[in-house]
């Protein structure tokens, strides 16, 4: 059996590709937190932030839990991508849990079944429990924003075009940006 040994040259020009590679994902990891303490930042400013970050937060965990699948769309990607009729199985497979998760959001935001959520598992009530009520609702297209992000990413580094990546850090960010304080500014939360 022969043995297979890369060269340090390739090892070098493999690294700028690599970096290339790495820096939107984790830019897109960095965005995350930063969005988060602007948010908090924005709902510090209404009425009762206390309950408003408590609301949010609470809510934040619960789609969050919803969205589980989206921790390895983009891992699925990476393995299973390597044609079009590839590609076409994945997006029906992805397709599968965005409407899963999308299902259970919309159950999850049922009077009753969110009732027992907030009082029976997280032992929330007064005003927490209504701004953690109304955040759900809000976030209702979250877990599968996520799972399509996830599948989004996974693709761009198999085709290994970063720019495609830094696109849709840069715009997912923007957008978030924008709703929250459209939303803020019109007194919808």
């Amino acid at each position: 059996m022969r043995r297979v040994t890369k060269s340090s040259d390739d090892a070098r020009s493999m690294t700028p590709h690599a970096i290339s590679l790495l820096l939107p994902t984790a830019a897109n990891m960095t965005v995350v937190p930063i969005l988060s303490l602007l948010l908090s930042g924005i709902l510090t400013r209404t009425d009762n932030p206390d309950a408003a970050i408590g609301g949010f937060s609470v809510a934040l965990g619960i789609s969050m839990f919803v969205g589980l699948p989206q921790l390895r769309t983009q891992q699925l990607t990476l393995v299973f991508f390597d044609n079009h009729a590839s590609l076409r199985q994945l997006r029906k497979f992805i397709s599968f849990w965005v409407a899963i998760v999308t299902i259970i959001a919309l159950i999850v935001v049922i009077p009753s079944i969110t009732e027992f959520l907030m009082t029976s598992v997280f032992s929330v009530t007064g005003e927490l429990k209504q701004n953690a009520q109304d955040a759900l609702r809000w976030m209702i297209p979250l877990p599968a924003l996520l799972i399509i992000k996830m599948h989004y990413y996974g693709a761009v580094l198999r085709i290994s075009k970063p720019r495609l990546a830094w696109y849709g850090t840069g715009t997912g960010a923007i957008t978030v940006v924008a709703v929250a304080l459209a939303l803020f500014s019109t007194d919808l939360i």
